[in-house]
């Protein structure tokens, strides 16, 4: 074929290989508008654009209320809301929560539904249900789901004791600073206190006087401390308006206030500022000085974002902030410990994985140049890689996509990948200059030949990530998975332009006088030197040969591999090879058992996971590492390392010594692939002779290893980190009083404490060494860092419960699992309060009970707890403590008596609940200063003339408003004994029903230990009109809404797995030409692909997580392209005229260089991932990396076996069916009708 006719066939490749400049500016524009993109592209940590579709409206009480029961919100307010948002057409979901305070309501709407229509609707329910409730109600709030406003840092601020009013600076200085930084929307505080004015009435100054109503001083209040616009005087052109302004000015105002003629309010109410205690929070962290650890009492602040702002802008606006803060002088003595900052966190673990790319770039050239020998196409095949991905950041760029952690995860994983085309077409034209002889020719046929196939073979991993893109289980991990895809499918097709456009065009100019390199001649002068000498430089020379060849004129010797055979020939040495082998494999083995922590019961857990897996009696991820299994269960780990390390003796020496190059070989210029070859080549001609028995050993060893791996890995949500969290709660059984410390200084050092504020500063004391008076205890401290490892925590007492959040010290995570239990086993065992939590990796389970009557949801919960509490691998199976019981004293009207005395029951209520909690009415407003006023009662005495805290019965010798101007007690318009029930901190509702949530830990992975909770309760009898299921994810704290979460979901299902498999039969089918032969190439390669990835997890003790699967899934797509490559020479071979084994043969010769280039190139380059430290969102990447790495490896060398095995199977399969249903079309004896004849 001459260049006219080459020309024509390939006609777009010919044009590129002919026009330098054209192609040489091509290239230089898509760099330059590749540097502007990447200068301009925005970085996110994760991906922008999620459509949330989904409303939140909250409707609280009027602010001059006091709380009431959640039954009662239920009753008054979410019924009535609930009934008008039900008529709203589109709604996917409505949960509603009732709380003592606010009824709460999370709206879903369905994909179709308008969203601007549908918040209009919303609004206009929420308004007719305002008309029906009433006035009790205040302002609704209306707030939108997005995904995009999300707390971006915390920071835990402390001061030293000479600070004055630290609280006041906070409320009125610092948080107000972080606020106006830019990109931050709004700043929380955990542990402050709140200022207030408070007006506490003395009871029996109130008592003395009947003449005072309580009612009407409360009213006063209320209407005197207001400011009220009267009108406005126009005088010219301005007008001027009038405010009469009654607010208090100052406390003695306040007591100035006139109650009656003659009486003040300072006469009957102590008037003094006080504090709301909202929760103490203490704060430490290893310490630079000689303490171990720094720190004190301090607020723990969470800083959010703006939805639209810049991840890493608000960030660094964040720390700029800051740093303006810890410079001012009126702000001295304040610490500020940032614990997260995802802005400037983004940019690390970018920056790790864009170490990551660059290392296994460099990795993947210099296998590369391994294998070609020459540095000027080794740099024209890596030009794949920056061009491809420059290309594909182009057109992101201008799609207004980012630069976040899912897609530079995507780049790292295609980057090995992106070299794989141009491999394959540079070998393929190195292949034809022989026989073309002209470089040009040579390079537009070489290219134009393979151009179908891979364009073929990479839309095959498009494909499969498509395939699950489209039928993922919920719109959000198709979101995430697209934005995972993009840089995939973008590089890996430009890649394939790159392939078929520049390469060819580099390697006709590179060939152009000669197939020879300058490289190559500089090797062999070396060689020739080398090999001249004596000694050490002999050897040196020797061992270069071996995998580049003797210089040309240099005669062959024996090489290292005839030694070896003429030592195996002598009588018993194999014989006595095998068993030294044998022996020194037994020993290592037993040694890395060992070493490992490997006993007995290591052993027989893997061959109980193995007879289980037989049987489908034991589900995987039955058993993990840690708690929650049962006493006898084994690690089966160090079996497995020592199994592994066994094998790779006892087969690795014998691979190493076929593979050594003979005097035959030397004569090649890679003598160690012309052995590969040779060696390929004959086991390919050796199977083609009795296919069916070689075929049926490799599909045994293919089943066995993925039935094995399956049965024995060990699977989980997540991963460890590089940072372990520690969570841990500590409930109350019943609501402890703040109140106890109006001054907020809690009680260190103090006598006298409540139990649960000691058991607070004995954590302290434990945990972190800071003694009960908050003094330092230098001995205790190294002691906790030597016992616990704690790096930081900070521990948070509020009216219900104690939080701790600890991390561990980074040196010190391979000791998480130990420190962790240590923890745990460190909390004092205290009657009465309840410890649940743990690592932040654990998955909780939630069981959500469903029905009309809440007391029978309860009892059904207990039938729930027990029956889960019998599950292995399930800890802390709890009810949801936001639904745990308070207890409710109910005070029951006398309607009669109340009537016939003139009392309403709003005057008694409002008097009751003024008895109980008092009442909030208009701030106190001043210049610089706002502080809420709240009046009480003040404490009654005991008889002892003691104070005490207020009891019912003071509730019911409060007097109120009758008849006329009289006044009467309360218990004289209620029933004399209060009836005393169980009460609930919020009731929740879904679908117009009542729910109630039981939840449970568990480390193992939420979609298989959900199966087996579904399995536990459908063995549960529920009446009628009840149901139990389990939930995906639960209520959020911050208003019932259900949160997507990435490790919730799998992203494998069985109808994504269907159609990936249909749609890569479907393209091959396309190819070949043939219904079988796609079948053939995925049972050869997929199965390789599954069983490598579950292999490298379990002999590198890694857990099968969420990472893992998307490695399996990019591996699906990636495995089947070397048997796409090798089945299409065969065809190609074989459409010329050669017979089936011939054409198997030399395909697999000429094939297996490229395929191990690939392969090695692609699993080189995510080493640096399999070994990295880079995180996602606290999700590691190295089981990716591994995940990818192992499957890649046993994919090739399975593929390179079992592919040839199978062609022939079914090339004789289809033939034997021919003759035997068409038997007057075949004309003769068919060949391969017999399964094993010679082909």
């Amino acid at each position: 074929m001459d260049a006219q006719d080459v020309t024509r066939k390939h006609p777009i490749v010919a044009a590129f290989a002919r026009r330098p400049v054209t192609l040489t500016v091509l290239v230089l524009a898509t760099l330059l508008t590749g540097a502007i993109a990447q200068s301009r592209i925005r970085l996110e940590m994760m991906p922008t654009g999620l459509d949330v579709r989904g409303l939140s409206v909250t409707i609280p009480l009027r602010a001059q209320r006091t709380v009431l029961s959640p039954q009662e919100i239920e009753k008054r307010i979410t019924l009535i809301a609930e009934g008008e948002l039900s008529t709203i057409p589109g709604i996917e979901s409505l949960i509603s929560v009732s709380t003592r305070s606010e009824a709460r309501f999370e709206i879903a709407f369905r994909g179709d539904s308008d969203l601007g229509i549908a918040y209009d609707q919303v609004r206009d329910r929420i308004e007719r249900a305002r008309t029906k409730i009433g006035a009790d109600i205040g302002a609704v709030r209306y707030r939108q789901w997005t995904y995009g406003s999300e707390s971006i840092a915390n920071v835990s601020i402390s001061w030293d004791e000479q600070v004055e009013n630290p609280f006041d600076k906070l409320a009125q200085q610092i948080v107000p600073a972080l606020e106006a930084a830019g990109g931050i929307s709004h700043v929380t505080m955990n542990g402050d206190l709140q200022p207030y004015y408070r007006i506490a009435l003395k009871r029996d100054a109130i008592a003395t006087h009947p003449q005072i109503h309580l009612n009407r001083l409360l009213d006063a209040l209320q209407a005197d401390n207001t400011t009220t616009a009267v009108g406005k005087i126009h005088s010219g052109e301005q007008d001027t308006s009038i405010i009469a302004d009654a607010r208090f000015r100052s406390l003695d105002d306040i007591r100035a206030f006139p109650v009656t003629d003659n009486i003040s309010l300072g006469d009957i109410a102590d008037v003094s500022e006080a504090y709301n205690v909202g929760g103490y929070a203490y704060t430490y962290q290893r310490g630079t000085g000689e303490s171990v650890y720094d720190g004190g009492r301090s607020v723990w602040t969470q800083v959010y974002k703006t939805s639209s702002a810049n991840i890493v802008e608000a960030g660094q606006a964040f720390e700029t902030k800051l740093e303006e803060l810890r410079a001012d002088p009126s702000l001295a003595g304040f610490t500020y410990r940032v614990g997260r900052n995802d802005g400037t966190e983004v940019v690390t673990q970018l920056n790790t994985l864009f170490t990551s790319l660059l290392l296994g770039g460099v990795l993947a050239v210099l296998c590369l140049l391994a294998f070609i020998k020459s540095i000027r196409l080794a740099l024209v095949i890596a030009l794949a890689i920056p061009l491809s991905m420059t290309m594909a950041l182009v057109v992101m760029y201008f799609a207004g996509e980012t630069i976040n952690l899912l897609t530079l995860m995507g780049f790292t994983v295609a980057g090995g990948m992106l070299l794989d085309n141009a491999i394959v077409v540079s070998e393929n034209i190195f292949r034809r200059i022989p026989a073309d002889r002209e470089p040009y020719i040579a390079s537009v046929r070489g290219a134009g030949e393979v151009g179908m196939a891979l364009a073929l073979a990479t839309s095959t991993t498009v494909a499969v990530l498509l395939s699950f893109v489209v039928f993922s289980k919920s719109p959000e991990m198709s979101f995430f998975m697209t934005r995972l895809a993009w840089p995939i499918w973008l590089s890996l097709g430009f890649s394939v332009i790159v392939a078929l456009l520049v390469v060819p065009h580099a390697t006709s100019r590179l060939f152009a006088k000669g197939h020879e390199s300058a490289s190559r001649q500089r090797y062999e002068r070396l060689s020739h030197r080398l090999l001249s000498a004596s000694g050490t430089k002999r050897f040196a020379g020797t061992l270069l040969s071996v995998f580049f060849g003797r210089p040309e004129g240099m005669a062959s010797r024996d090489g290292m591999g005839d030694a070896v055979d003429r030592f195996l020939a002598r009588r018993g040495a194999s014989q006595l090879c095998w068993l030294t082998l044998a022996a020194i494999g037994i020993g290592a083995g037993v040694w890395a058992f060992v070493a490992a922590g490997g006993d007995h019961e290591s052993i027989s857990e893997v061959w109980k996971r193995i007879v289980k897996g037989f049987g489908g009696s034991a589900g995987r991820g039955d058993w993990r590492r840690g708690r929650g299994g049962d006493d006898d269960e084994g690690d089966p780990f160090p079996a497995l390392i020592a199994l592994g390390v066994f094998a790779g003796i006892l087969l690795i020496p014998p691979l190493v010594v076929r593979l050594l190059p003979r005097r035959d070989d030397q004569s090649s210029a890679t003598p160690l692939l012309s052995r590969l070859q040779r060696i390929y080549g004959a086991m390919i001609a050796r199977a083609c002779v009795h296919p069916m028995r070689a075929a049926m050993i490799v599909a045994l060893a293919m089943a066995a290893l993925v039935f094995t791996g399956v049965s024995l890995i060990k699977t989980t949500e997540s991963n460890p980190g590089n940072q372990k969290s520690l969570s841990f709660r500590v409930h109350f059984p019943t609501p402890i009083d703040l109140k106890l410390d109006p001054q907020g200084t809690g009680f260190e050092g103090k006598t006298g404490m409540p139990r649960e504020w000691a058991y607070f500063l004995d954590l302290r004391r434990i945990f972190l060494g800071i003694d009960p008076d908050g003094s330092t205890d230098q001995r205790a401290q190294q002691a906790a860092w030597e016992r616990f490892g704690i790096e930081r925590g900070t521990l948070n007492l509020s009216s219900s419960s104690i939080r701790l959040w600890l991390t561990l010290d980074s040196s010190r995570i391979d000791e998480a699992k130990e420190l962790e239990d240590a923890i745990r086993e460190a909390f004092p065992e205290t009657p009465g309060l309840r410890l649940s939590g743990g690592a932040s990796g654990r998955s909780t389970i939630r069981v959500q009970l469903r029905g009309k009557e809440f007391s029978r949801l309860k009892e059904l919960s207990g039938e729930v707890i027990r029956a889960l509490s019998r599950l292995r691998g399930l800890e802390s199976v709890e009810e949801d403590m936001e639904s745990s019981p308070f207890q409710e004293l109910v005070l029951a009207v006398d309607e009669k008596r109340a009537a016939a005395m003139g009392v309403r029951p709003a005057d008694l209520a409002r008097v009751v609940s003024f008895q109980i909690n008092g009442t909030r009415i208009e701030d106190y407003i001043a210049p610089g200063i706002t502080r809420p006023i709240q009046v009480v009662l003040d404490d009654p005495q005991s008889r002892s003339g003691e104070t005490r805290r207020a009891i019912i019965e003071d509730a019911q010798q409060v007097m109120v408003p009758a008849a006329g101007e009289t006044q009467v007690p309360v218990s004289a318009v209620t029933i004399p004994d209060p009836v005393e029930r169980g009460g609930v901190g919020e009731i929740r509702r879904l679908d117009r029903q009542t729910t109630l949530t039981v939840n449970a830990q568990t480390d193992d992975p939420i979609f298989e230990v959900t199966e087996r909770v579904r399995d536990t309760l459908a063995g549960l009898e529920l009446p009628a009109g009840y149901a139990v299921e389990v939930a995906s994810s639960g209520f959020s704290g911050g208003g019932g809404r259900s949160r997507m979460r990435l490790g919730n979901e799998s992203p494998l299902s069985v109808t994504a797995a269907a159609a990936t498999v249909l749609v890569l039969a479907f393209v091959m089918g396309f190819l070949f030409e043939s219904f079988v032969l796609p079948l053939v190439v995925i049972l050869a390669c997929v199965p390789g692909a599954i069983a490598g990835t579950l292999w490298s997890l379990l002999l590198t003790d890694t857990l099968l997580d969420q990472m893992c699967y998307l490695g399996l899934i990019i591996l699906i797509g990636v495995s089947v392209n070397n048997g796409i490559v090798l089945v299409d020479l065969v065809n190609r071979l074989r459409s010329e005229g050669k017979p089936m084994a011939e054409a198997l043969k030399e395909a697999g010769e000429q094939r297996i260089r490229p395929i191990l280039m690939t392969s090695l190139t692609t699993a080189l380059g995510i080493v640096p991932m399999a070994i990295g430290s880079a995180e996602f969102v606290g999700r590691p990447y190295y089981p990716l990396g591994r995940a990818i790495l192992g499957g890649m490896i046993l994919s090739t060398l399975l593929t390179l076996i079992a592919l040839p095995l199978f062609y022939v199977l079914a090339e004789r399969a289809r033939e034997f069916c021919r003759a035997l249903f068409f038997p007057a079309g075949t004309g003769s004896k068919v060949e391969g009708a017999s399964w094993d004849a010679q082909p």
